[in-house]
């Protein structure tokens, strides 16, 4: 994606996701460390930022 719009790839799992996953479905990403709160907003109510081994916000995951 282009440097003006990093999470165009997170927007469009959002949707997917919203649509397509089953009950108790669940999408794990590792993202940008400076944008996991942006990320997990864009996956859905729920979604959730969770740290690596060394702190930094690198994971967000969602369950419907």
């Amino acid at each position: 994606v282009s440097d003006d719009n990093p999470l165009l790839f997170y927007g469009a799992l959002g949707n997917w996701a919203s649509r397509l996953l089953a009950p108790s479905g669940e999408v794990w990403c590792e993202v940008n460390e400076r944008l996991g709160g942006e990320t997990a907003a864009l996956l859905g109510h729920g979604a959730e930022v969770l740290r690596d081994v060394n702190g930094r916000e690198r994971f967000v995951h969602y369950r419907k």
